[in-house]
């Protein structure tokens, strides 16, 4: 990490640090089965927290916490950009078994998302990782409803993380329903309501 002693050297530190912690008390058999696609959680989660030190201290205004909030959303969103063009693409190839930049527009378009792509670009987006691309989309998510908890009681929210990262044995899928996670069945409400805190859409 590059020590320049910025608020995103605090947040990332924090970030790297949290990895240290609950990784130590990992093993590799269990990292890999049961939390490969959520290994980003106390990263983003931590990142979260180190928000609301630095607020609830005085070390940096609400603009400032907004703003980091704004460059990390848009960071995430590049991120499901990444992957949905990664998923069209193998999907588009899998049916006509080329790269037709022209068909893949007409999908985009059928779904009212008029994203500029050129066949330069959809190679770029084909070589990404995608279980690189699943585990910071996925974790992000989970922490986001950790945050909603958050806001009602920070205690409660941390000790459904921890459960959250300290299951050994149940499936992912039962171990975030049981802990309150709930994106896999709102329609990501609160992704939603982050995007619009920080008016990047105008709701109707």
């Amino acid at each position: 990490i590059k020590k320049d002693n910025t608020i995103n050297n605090f947040i990332t530190f924090n970030h790297e640090l949290a990895h240290g912690i609950y990784n130590a008390s990992d093993n590799f058999y269990s990292t890999l089965q049961n939390h490969h696609f959520i290994s980003e959680l106390e990263g983003h989660f931590f990142e979260y927290l180190s928000t609301i030190f630095l607020e609830e201290n005085h070390i940096v205004s609400y603009n400032v916490i907004k703003k980091l909030n704004y460059n990390k959303l848009i960071d995430i969103i590049a991120l499901i950009a990444n992957f949905y063009f990664q998923y069209l693409g193998n999907l588009v190839f899998s049916e006509r078994n080329e790269i037709n930049i022209k068909h893949i527009k007409t999908k985009l378009l059928e779904q009212n998302l008029r994203f500029w792509i050129d066949k330069d670009l959809l190679k770029f987006y084909l070589k990404q990782d995608s279980n690189y691309l699943v585990t910071y989309i996925i974790s992000f998510l989970i922490s986001l409803d950790l945050e909603n908890m958050a806001a009602d009681d920070l205690e409660k929210a941390f000790y459904r993380f921890e459960r959250i990262r300290y299951n050994k044995t149940n499936n992912i899928k039962h171990n975030l329903k049981s802990n309150g996670i709930s994106f896999m069945s709102d329609g990501y409400k609160n992704l939603d309501n982050k995007i619009a805190s920080l008016k990047l859409i105008k709701k109707k």
